[in-house]
Order: structure tokens, then C-alpha cells, then sequence
């Protein structure tokens, strides 16, 4: 059986990728490259000389030639099957162990054996996707990551900055169940650890303590992210003389009236030209025209004092949540994203927070909802019943909003169930999409999603509140500075969205910008009409 194949071929100085896709295509036997591919995981030869294969049994479609994206197996379930029966035993003793562990790209420590546990991965910051395979001892024990993933096949796995945890479970299925139907009768024998840790660009560059001699380097897009094909990609010189000049005129601007103000990040480098010279602690998102000035602690607690806040989302609006608590009210945080908060006092007693966690399955980037999910409504109910009284002004604030699913039928729904309780003059603050999406994920059946589609779906919810007169609704665009940033992603989920630390105090650079616009939209942007 033969199949069309896309590959960038890795050239002989491995520094150079042929990265157009779209070119070379050639037909090979299917069963003949797998079994190349088997045959380097089990001896000392050397993979096939692809850094990235993309198979496609019709040849339709096209891939992006910047980035080259790696796209798993179709169709190969049956030779893995088969490769893997004639090297399994059903040998009672070998139900716990892994046969053989592979990734790239990464430098695993130590090199694998079965009888141990625990390894380190250590990958740059430029190679954010992992793939990896796993063959397990006996015929019939099964690999499981902790996403639930099954992994008789090759399977991909996002690399979030720093320290991220893989742990694959072996499962002894029965033997009268039948590994392609649902599982529902195995049990747990022992687990393998692999702890990743992929390079921040943090790591590269060197603290900037006399900034008056670096360059001043703007960054709209990321080359391999592009949502402005129209606008330069990568790190650009700008005109500032220095780092203290930049801020001369930021200072001068006048401050920002909503959260949709179109920026860039400016970051110090010895070089525009080597991102690695760069101090990326030091970067500074700043709009064109206008400036998100810092709120102190103590202006974000006069602000947020005598407020009852509603925040209705995912994980991605809790971290906002969690940045004010932590970072400016020192109030330490609770729990998982998942877990609601009800009426909790802070603030000196000045002010009440409430959690409800929604979202829904992610769509591709042509996806129009049509139906709002039953839960919304029940977590909405479940919101606004526990918040205890609530005034229909500028003391009540809705903050809504997630990583990946705003559309004008969310927006509509969530301002027509505020009318119908009485609160259609409260504050409202949305939160339009994160970077997302950008690896090949089960979750969209492998699917990317395009950048540009994206930003003009997320945006299209911005022009909502001039159109419907809703003058008391601020909404703010974290797509563009998260998508510049987009491999900066953290640890907490499939969708490689989380630019703070999923389980920890720190928030990451991103997060805390974005968080800071969202407060200066609710302290200074949105205007709501005192009525009771």
C-alpha cells in the first residue's frame, strides 16, 4: 500500500530545513517507512532524515511553511499493532514495564531502561512539540499519559516552558477486551515519570543593567505565528536611540480608554537580530497611541473596594483573578480553576469575589457556535444566586470570558441573561481569546488553528458593545500579545493557552499584562449608568 508524503528533509549541516512543505512529494510503500521508523527505536540506527514528516493519504490540503508542523501517523494503528505483538510477551513479569521509550526532539536522562522510573527531558525553546511512542512489555498492558492519552501510536505532546510532568501509566487490560473498543476493564500495574523541561528565552538573554546600550527591538507577530500577513514578522529595529528614550515617550502618551488598543512588545537586545541577546524580562508591552499606566496595590484596592466581582470563565480568566488576589490584595489562592468561589470577602472586608468555571469544547477556527451549552446557563444561575445582593450600576462587575471560545452568540447570551435578573446597566468587562491551538491537538482532530481566522472570529465580538449602545461594556484583546508570545505558553492544558503558572503564585510575564489591562478596564474604562 503506498501513501503521499510532505516532508521537510533535514539537510546535511542540520542548521538549514527545507521549510515549503508544499514541494517535495513522493509516493513510498506505508508499511516500509513505519517499519524504519520501528527498527531506530529498538536498535542503533539512526532515524529516518526527517525533522518533520507529514503523511496524507489524498495529498490534499497545504501545510504552512513556516513551522512546519508535525502532524502524527494516519492510519498505521494496525502495523503498530503488529510490529508490537512480535516484540511483547505475555510473560506475567514484564506486565510492568515499558519495552521501549522514545521522543524527539529532547535529550532524555538517563537513556531508557525498564526497571527505571523516572527520567529528564531537556528540549530548547524553539521545539515546542514533542513526539513521542512508547511499546509496552506485555502484549496485554497498555500506555495511558495523565491526559487520558492512549499511546499504541505515536502521540504529541506540548512542551510548556520550564518544568512540565508526563506520566504514563500501564494498564493491564483483560484479556477479553478488545484495545481498539472503550476500555472499561483494566487495571493499574506501575507508571513511568518524564520530566520536561523546555527552555525559556529567559534562559538566553542577560539582565540589561545599563539599558542605554542595547537596541530597542519591537516584536508584532512571531514568523512562525502570523495573524498580520501584512505586517513584518520577528524582532524589528525601532528608532529610539535607548531603552530610557522609548519610555520618555510612552510616558508623554495619553492613557488607554479601553482594552482594544492594537500594540507591540519592545525588548532590550544587543541585537535585533538574535533573539537570544535579548533581556525578555525587561519586555514591555506598549499600544501605538496610548498607555496602560501600573496600578499600585493600593489604587487597584480603592478601586475594587465597595465592588461585588462575577467572574464567569475557564482557567484562563481564574489566572487573571488569581494575579489581583495574590500579586495586590494578598489574599492567598484556593483550589483548582475548576472549583467555584462563592461570595468570598477580601480586601479589608471592602470587597466580595465569586468564580464559576465554564467553557466548552473547542471548535476549529471556521467553528460558529450555534447552540449555547446547557451548563452556561446553570453555572450562570448558580453565579448570581450566590453572590448575595446585587446592584444594577457600576458596583456590580461581570468579568467573562476564556481561552478560546468568544463568539457574538456568547456575548449576546451572557448580556441577555443579565437583563432578565435586572443587571443590564452592571459593569461588564470581556475577555476575547488567547493564542491557542497552535500544535496539533486530538481535541481538534489534529487540527491547527489559523491565526488570522482566529483573531478576525475574536474580534468580531469586539465591535458588539458600539453597535448595541452598551456603553457600559469594556472589552479587552489579549490575542495579539499572546500570539506573539505564542510559545511561551505554560503549564495546565491541551490547548497551550496558559501563560501563567497553571498551579503556582508566579504568573509569568504575559498574564500580568494582560491581567493589569483587564483592571484598568474595569477602573477606569467602563462607564455604567448609575441606576438601582
Amino acid at each position: 500500500m503506498c501513501m503521499c508524503v510532505r516532508a521537510c528533509v533535514q539537510v546535511q549541516n542540520e542548521k538549514e530545513v527545507l521549510n515549503d512543505c508544499q514541494q517535495p512529494q513522493f509516493f513510498i510503500d506505508k508499511q516500509h517507512l513505519i517499519n524504519d521508523v520501528l527498527d531506530s527505536l529498538f536498535t542503533q540506527k539512526p532515524p529516518p532524515k526527517f525533522s518533520t514528516l507529514v503523511v496524507n493519504a489524498t495529498c490534499s490540503g497545504s501545510y504552512s511553511a513556516a513551522g512546519c508542523q508535525q502532524v502524527p501517523l494516519n492510519d498505521t494503528m494496525e502495523i503498530f499493532q503488529e510490529r508490537q505483538t512480535s516484540r511483547c510477551t505475555y510473560d506475567p513479569q514484564d506486565e510492568n514495564y515499558l519495552l521501549a521509550f522514545h521522543v524527539f526532539p529532547g535529550k532524555m536522562e538517563p537513556e531508557f531502561q525498564r526497571d527505571v522510573r523516572k527520567y529528564s527531558i531537556v528540549v530548547e525553546y524553539e521545539e515546542s512539540l514533542l513526539q513521542m511512542m512508547t511499546f509496552t512489555a506485555h502484549c496485554d498492558t497498555v500506555a495511558v499519559t495523565n491526559y487520558k492519552e492512549y499511546t499504541e501510536d505515536p502521540f504529541q505532546w506540548a512542551a510548556a516552558l520550564e518544568t512540565d510532568s508526563i506520566t504514563i501509566s500501564l494498564k493491564r487490560m483483560s484479556p477479553s477486551a478488545n484495545i481498539y473498543e472503550k476500555r472499561r476493564k483494566y487495571r493499574d500495574v506501575s507508571k513511568y515519570t518524564f520530566n520536561v523541561r523546555r527552555k525559556s528565552l529567559f534562559d538566553y538573554g542577560k539582565p540589561h543593567t545599563y539599558l542605554a546600550s542595547y537596541d530597542v527591538c519591537s516584536l508584532v507577530q512571531d514568523c512562525n505565528y502570523v495573524f498580520e500577513p501584512l505586517t513584518k514578522c520577528g524582532l524589528q529595529k525601532t528608532t529610539y536611540i535607548s531603552w530610557n528614550n522609548m519610555i520618555d515617550d510612552v510616558n508623554k502618551m495619553a492613557e488607554c480608554k479601553g482594552g482594544l488598543a492594537a500594540g507591540r512588545w519592545f525588548i532590550p537586545c544587543s541585537s535585533c537580530y538574535d533573539e537570544k541577546s535579548c533581556d525578555w524580562k525587561s519586555a514591555l508591552w506598549q499600544p501605538y497611541d496610548c498607555r496602560y499606566p501600573d496600578i499600585s496595590d493600593k489604587q487597584l484596592s480603592s478601586c475594587f473596594a465597595g465592588k461585588n466581582l462575577l467572574f464567569l470563565g475557564d482557567s484562563i480568566l481564574h489566572a487573571s483573578m488569581k494575579y489581583a488576589l495574590t500579586r495586590h490584595l494578598a489574599t492567598p489562592p484556593w483550589g483548582l480553576p475548576s472549583d467555584p468561589l462563592v461570595a468570598k470577602v477580601v480586601n479589608n472586608k471592602q470587597t466580595v469575589m465569586n468564580f464559576q468555571y465554564v467553557r466548552f469544547k473547542p471548535l476549529d477556527t471556521e467553528g460558529v457556535m450555534n447552540v449555547i451549552p446547557a451548563d452556561f446557563d446553570d453555572k450562570f444561575r448558580t453565579l448570581i444566586n450566590g453572590a448575595g445582593i446585587l446592584h444594577n450600576n457600576a458596583s456590580t462587575v461581570v468579568l467573562f470570558g476564556g481561552a478560546y471560545w468568544m463568539q457574538p452568540l456568547v456575548y449576546t447570551w451572557l448580556m441577555d441573561k443579565l437583563a432578565s435578573r435586572g443587571l443590564k446597566n452592571v459593569t461588564v468587562v470581556i475577555r476575547l481569546d488567547n493564542a491557542a491551538f497552535h500544535h496539533p491537538t486530538k481535541m481538534t482532530e489534529y487540527r491547527i488553528w489559523d491565526a488570522t481566522k482566529m483573531l478576525k472570529r475574536s474580534l468580531s465580538v469586539a465591535d458588539m458593545p458600539a453597535q448595541r449602545h452598551e456603553r457600559h461594556v469594556q472589552v479587552v484583546n489579549s490575542f495579539n500579545m499572546t500570539a506573539a508570545f505564542y510559545k511561551a505558553f505554560r503549564s495546565g492544558g491541551y490547548c497551550s493557552c496558559h501563560f501563567d503558572y497553571y498551579y503556582r503564585r508566579n504568573d509569568g510575564l504575559v498574564n500580568s499584562v494582560y491581567s493589569k489591562i483587564l483592571w484598568h478596564s474595569i477602573c477606569n474604562g467602563a462607564e455604567a449608568p448609575s441606576s438601582d
